[in-house]
C-alpha cells in the first residue's frame, strides 16, 4: 500500500512539473476537426478571444497560471511570435 501511495505522489508531481513548466515548445492537440482552441487576451474565459487555433498549431509556451481551477498558459505563435495570448493547458502537448 505504501509503495502505491508513493507512486501516485510521484506521478502527480511529475504531471504538475510538466504542465507548470516555465517555457518550452508546445503544439495544440485535442480540439477536434471542427473546432478551434481560443487564444485569449488573458488567463480565463472572461477575456476576449484574439483568434482560434486548430490542432497542430505550433506554439512557444511561457508561464502558466491557475484561474478558477483551470491552468492557463501564456503562449506565442511559432509562425508569428508577435501574436501572444493565453490558452487552456488542457489542449497543449509539450514538444
Amino acid at each position: 500500500m505504501r509503495w502505491c501511495l508513493g507512486l501516485v505522489v510521484a506521478v502527480l508531481l511529475g504531471a504538475a512539473g510538466c504542465t507548470n513548466s516555465l517555457s518550452g515548445n508546445a503544439v495544440v492537440a485535442g480540439v477536434g476537426d471542427n473546432d478551434l482552441l481560443k487564444l485569449r487576451s488573458g488567463p480565463g474565459l472572461n477575456y476576449s478571444i484574439i483568434m482560434g487555433l486548430p490542432d497542430g498549431t505550433r506554439l512557444r509556451q511561457d508561464r502558466c497560471v491557475t484561474t478558477h481551477g483551470r491552468l492557463w498558459c501564456r503562449v506565442s505563435l511559432m509562425s508569428s511570435p508577435g501574436v501572444t495570448g493565453y490558452v487552456s493547458s488542457s489542449y497543449l502537448i509539450a514538444q
